[in-house]
Order: structure tokens, then C-alpha cells, then sequence
């Protein structure tokens, strides 16, 4: 079973946070983070109704927690309220399962306080200590040069440029930069 062990850490405003495998029963919290992420709408590819519904959310956490090269966690406050989810999936076949792919939101209210560069770490962490992991892939949109600038300062390298990758809407398109780390 793919997981870590609850990372107590605080935020830049100084509240309590804690990182942590994502569990079964978040998938109700999970659901309602994700949607309002989405309504957002900033730097994030799914829509609010494009979200999985609970049900499949915790199949989805039992399949990835259940899978030894996939990392799921969450970012919560003091009371439970989950702030931020990643999620790392390995490849399944031998020949690309030295590298994960891993996609991260954290609730508006909560950027740029470190709770990406939490997770993050916690993901670097548990890759370096994994027995096959070699290589961390990202996208991220071109014009989020906060995050890209995060990702820069944990080590991670720009390795390539997808044009018009994401579709904002009808004629309005968003570069997405592919970026990696090795940690072996």
C-alpha cells in the first residue's frame, strides 16, 4: 500500500496543517474540495460538473492506495477540512514504472501559504524512499507562473511546451509546460 505517514506542518499564516494519505471516507470532503477548486477555475483542467461523484472518488482511493507506485494525499486543518489533494500515478508497465505523473490542487483561500510546496515535499520524500521511482512529471498551464516558479525552487526542470493544450473555452487555449525531477 502506497502511503505516509501524517506530516504535521504549519502554514505560512501559522495555522496547523497536517499531510496525510487520502482515505476512503474523504471521498465526500474530497468531492466538495474538487468541485469548489474547480468553480475556481483557476489553473485546473475539470469543470465543476466534470468532477467524479463520491462513489467513484473512494474506488479511486482504494484502487491508488491499493497500487504501490501511486501516491494519493490530502492536505487538511485542524478539524479535518481538506485545503489540498495530490496524486501521483505510476506507470504499469516495466518499462515506464521508474517514473509517476502527478496532478495537485489546493482551495484558493490556501495558496501561497505552503500547502503545495507541503505535499510536494511529502511526494519527493516518499518517491526518493521508493524502491523503483526514478523520475516526477507535471504539466502546468504556461501563464501559472507561481506554481511554475514553486516547482523551479523544489528542483524540477522544464522539459517541454504542448501548445494549446488546454481549451479554456471556444478560441481561448492555454499553453501547458511539461516539467520533471529525477530523484535517483
Amino acid at each position: 500500500m502506497a502511503s505516509i505517514h501524517p506530516i504535521n506542518t504549519r502554514l505560512k499564516d501559522s495555522a496547523p496543517c497536517v499531510i496525510r494519505t487520502t482515505r476512503e471516507d474523504d471521498a465526500a470532503p474530497l468531492y466538495e474540495h474538487l468541485v469548489q477548486v474547480a468553480r475556481d477555475g483557476v489553473y485546473i483542467v475539470s469543470e465543476p460538473d466534470e468532477v467524479a461523484k463520491p462513489e467513484e472518488i473512494r474506488r479511486k482511493i482504494a484502487r491508488h492506495n491499493a497500487d504501490p507506485n501511486d501516491l494519493n494525499i490530502v492536505a487538511t486543518l485542524e478539524g479535518g477540512s481538506i485545503i489540498g489533494d495530490l496524486l501521483a500515478s505510476g506507470g504499469e508497465r516495466r518499462r515506464v514504472n521508474h517514473k509517476i505523473r502527478f496532478g495537485l490542487s489546493v482551495a484558493l483561500p490556501y495558496r501561497d501559504k505552503g500547502v503545495g510546496r507541503a505535499m510536494i515535499i511529502a511526494l519527493l520524500d516518499w518517491a526518493r524512499a521508493h524502491p523503483t521511482i526514478e523520475k516526477i512529471e507535471l504539466g502546468v498551464f504556461a501563464s501559472n507562473a507561481r506554481a511554475r516558479h514553486l516547482y523551479t525552487s523544489l528542483g524540477f526542470v522544464e522539459e517541454g511546451l504542448r501548445k494549446k493544450e488546454i481549451r479554456i473555452a471556444p478560441g481561448t487555449y492555454e499553453d501547458d509546460v511539461a516539467m520533471a525531477l529525477f530523484v535517483k
